[in-house]
């Protein structure tokens, strides 16, 4: 009796399948990716003067001009405090609740989306983020202290383009604490 072919063909097939997870994982051990924490970029129009002629020859800036400069660090910092946060969600600017379900069940910053970093790809993350503008600033916070979910979510918006981006280092604790407003969400069921 012959071999069968087709337990020949799932042979090789499983051990190049094998042989490319082998060699995948070596090539992710030896270069890791590396995201990190980008500086908050904004373009910010700067006032230019253009010099003209005195009596005395020398030359005086009288006229202003508004040119674009290229990208300067923006006026805050990546690491907010409670009262910068406090600041920005007075002027309306998105706030990104980076907890999980069942942390963020239990009451948000009001007016504030989920987008959790093990869950950046759901259809729910990528309609909120058609919400947001990429070159406007925008605050993630999470449960503050050990928390690192923010940091996460800030690199993961820097992958899709965004570029003033804050996190709110104390997180909701700090906030629900403060006695700022906060709202209960209702989570959607899932099929």
């Amino acid at each position: 009796m012959g071999s069968c072919p087709v337990n020949g063909i799932f042979l090789r097939f499983s051990t190049l399948a094998a042989l490319g997870v082998v060699v995948g994982a070596a090539h992710s051990w030896y270069h890791p990716v590396k995201l990190t924490l980008e500086p908050a970029l904004a373009t910010h129009p700067t006032p230019t003067t253009a010099p003209s002629p005195t009596p005395s020859g020398a030359a005086t800036p009288t006229s202003t001009s508004t040119q674009t400069q290229p990208p300067t660090p923006a006026a805050l910092e990546l690491h907010l405090t409670i009262e910068q946060t406090k600041k920005l969600w007075d002027q309306g600017v998105p706030f990104v609740d980076a907890r999980l379900a069942k942390e963020w069940a239990k009451g948000v910053v009001s007016g504030s989306r989920m987008i959790n970093p093990l869950n950046f790809s759901d259809p729910d993350t990528l309609q909120a983020l058609q919400f947001m503008d990429t070159a406007k600033p925008v605050v993630v916070y999470c449960g503050g202290g050990d928390c690192h979910d923010s940091e996460n979510v800030v690199i993961l918006l820097q992958q899709f383009g965004f570029t003033d981006l804050h996190i709110f280092t104390d997180g909701f604790p700090a906030w629900q604490a403060a006695g700022f407003d906060i709202e209960t969400p209702v989570l959607k069921e899932r099929p």
